[in-house]
């Protein structure tokens, strides 16, 4: 911080006054009288800034059209070192929205600028009546109230899933349900996705199993209801559905490392490209499986992208080739690394995968691409400094991601675990809010080749290196027109 000098210690010397009323000399026949001048600078410290006696999280549930969604007894839980408590759990209310309290003595200001000098991580988890068990990774970079959404998948057959999202539900009695045989003779009831677009995703579930919750509770089969979803990586509406998006946390880094040749330094920063993923839920209507507690496994059949290009060949994905599997257990933020599969060809010319798994969660197929990583945090201001208020989205795009980020006017973009990689990035804000980049006052780090662009139009940024433009801001300034105003006055 550079020190602030006080005027009192500023002293002009103007030419038809004695030197030495500047140099603190005289004749040499006596003292002149006038007495030096301590110029030490003074070091005036900044007030501190006004904190609100509280910190909340407020979570909104929303669908595929980010509308807020009213979900019967939606549970949002939520983790982590700025939680009170460390963990909180409540219902959304009637509009899908759930605040949450926080830690606010976690927070440190140590410039004093009001916001938070490091943002704090935390894990949410949605979950209840026909809707997927969704969980995020959110951040709170403000004091007071920040805000999160979280995307979710509706169950009910009744409602339109996002584009390329399918939702299989089948409720059976296990101990009378139809069965066929598996590739090795053994009896299993088959459930697949109705697809007429795409390759379908097969369950198959042993005609003897036995399946239990976190709590050891043992599901009633007879009442056995599976939720199957099937997600197409060619679509980037069920794409941006990828639980942890696509820079996520590993859970097993140490096993990645070992099977990629990597350290576990690079194994934790990854950037993950899908070719297919599923989420599996089987349940009696009063608890939720967690795991198969026979030796018998449930084997799901996953649908191979036919347009993803493998990084390892230069081609499309074939017959043959191997792709890494992962899953993720429900309420958890992070993938485990469960080694590699061969992809095969089905009967209908389509590509899959075969996995066989003793625990119930999202399953995905994907390879991944190690890619150092930054946090970084820009202000989004406007003309005069202070917060942007019109709230927006910003979508920041490269080769490898897209992002969405809701904006809601506190004045900051905090971007996570974000590769070093040159990255697009516009602004769009809520309807009937026309916004432009002010470029003369925006300060960012571009790459080759970058350029400022939407002064009078949407407001975008072309190759922005996103950690070296930590620290930097973004100028927005609001479009709309004034109404002129005027002023009539009578004379008669």
């Amino acid at each position: 911080m550079k020190p602030l000098i006080s005027g009192k210690n500023l002293l002009v010397c103007a030419g038809v006054l004695s030197l030495a009323a500047c140099s603190g000399g005289g004749s040499s026949g006596g003292s002149s009288g006038v007495q030096p001048v301590d110029t030490t600078p003074v070091i005036t410290e900044p007030e501190a800034p006004e904190y609100p006696a509280s910190s909340r999280l407020v979570v909104k549930v929303v669908d595929s059209s980010d509308a807020l969604l009213p979900v019967s007894g939606a549970q949002v839980v939520i983790s982590g070192v700025a939680v009170s408590g460390g963990s909180q759990a409540g219902l959304t209310d009637a509009n899908g929205e759930i605040p949450l309290e926080l830690d606010q003595s976690v927070f440190e200001d140590a410039n004093q600028d009001g916001y938070p000098d490091e943002s704090q991580d935390v894990v949410i988890s949605v979950s209840g009546t026909g809707i997927l068990t969704t969980s995020k990774t959110g951040t709170v970079d403000i004091y007071g109230e920040s805000r999160a959404s979280v995307k979710v998948v509706k169950l009910d057959s009744a409602t339109a899933a996002p584009k390329g999202v399918v939702v299989e539900t089948r409720e059976t009695d296990l101990s009378t349900a139809e069965t066929e045989p598996d590739a090795l003779g053994r009896p299993v009831v088959k459930i697949e996705t109705a697809s007429t677009t795409s390759p379908k995703t097969v369950v198959e579930v042993p005609a003897q199993i036995k399946l239990v919750s976190d709590s050891g509770e043992e599901i009633d089969v007879s009442k056995m209801k599976v939720e199957l979803v099937s997600f197409d990586a060619d679509s980037e509406e069920a794409s941006a559905l990828l639980p942890g998006g696509h820079a996520p946390s590993i859970k097993n880094p140490g096993v990645l490392a070992e099977a990629e040749g990597k350290t576990v330094e690079e194994a934790v920063e990854v950037v993950m490209e899908s070719i297919g993923f599923v989420a599996l839920e089987i349940g009696d209507g009063v608890n939720s499986a967690s795991s198969v507690a026979t030796d018998q496994p449930i084997k799901v059949s996953i649908p191979v992208s036919s347009s993803k290009t493998n990084p390892r060949t230069g081609e499309l994905y074939k017959a043959g080739d191997e792709i890494l599997v992962w899953s993720m257990s429900k309420g958890e933020n992070a993938w485990n690394f469960e080694g590699k599969k061969t992809i095969v060809a089905d009967l209908d010319g389509g590509l899959r995968v075969d996995v066989e798994t003793t625990h119930l969660s999202y399953f995905n197929l994907a390879d991944v691409k190690f890619v150092s990583q930054c946090d970084s945090s820009l202000k989004v201001v406007d003309e005069d400094g202070n917060p942007f208020a019109i709230r927006g989205q910003f979508t920041l795009i490269n080769e490898t991601f897209i992002l969405h980020d809701d904006y809601d006017g506190d004045g900051l973009l905090t971007m996570k675990n974000f590769p070093r990689e040159p990255l697009d990035l516009t602004f769009t804000p809520v309807q009937g809010s026309p916004v432009g980049l002010v470029a003369s006052k925006t300060v960012v780090e571009l790459a080759e080749g970058g350029l400022l662009g939407g002064e009078e139009e949407a407001p975008q940024i072309k190759q922005m290196d996103p950690c070296a433009s930590s620290g930097g801001r973004i100028v927005l300034k609001s479009l709309v027109k004034p109404i002129p105003t005027v002023i009539i006055t009578n004379y008669s």
